[in-house]
């Protein structure tokens, strides 16, 4: 048994398509296609970035861009340096690398 209790099946998976949302009906509608997409995959887990996307990227990108604007904003009242410099992201953690 145990959390990963299929041999040879792909642990993390990965989507095909985003979920449609708008047909899910409530907590039971999510749980139930969350459910079907298990069996149908035959995956052990699924990230959130699968699950949510393209929702949850977009809300990782909104918050490094505001929080990287308010920085740059607070170093520029201080007097300090105004070049834009690169910002490097990356994805780390247990996936396909859907977020990157």
């Amino acid at each position: 048994e145990g959390y990963f209790p299929k041999r040879g099946a792909e642990v993390v998976g990965k989507l095909h398509e985003p979920l449609n949302f708008k047909t899910m009906v409530g907590k039971p509608g999510y749980d139930f296609k969350i459910r079907e997409l298990y069996q149908r995959e035959g995956t052990s887990w699924l990230t959130p970035v699968e699950i949510f996307q393209p929702y949850y990227g977009e809300a990782v990108a909104r918050y490094l861009a505001e929080d990287i604007l308010q920085a740059r904003s607070k170093a520029e009242e201080r007097g300090g340096d105004r070049r834009n410099r690169k910002i490097h992201v990356c994805e780390v953690g247990a996936g396909n690398g859907t977020l990157a």
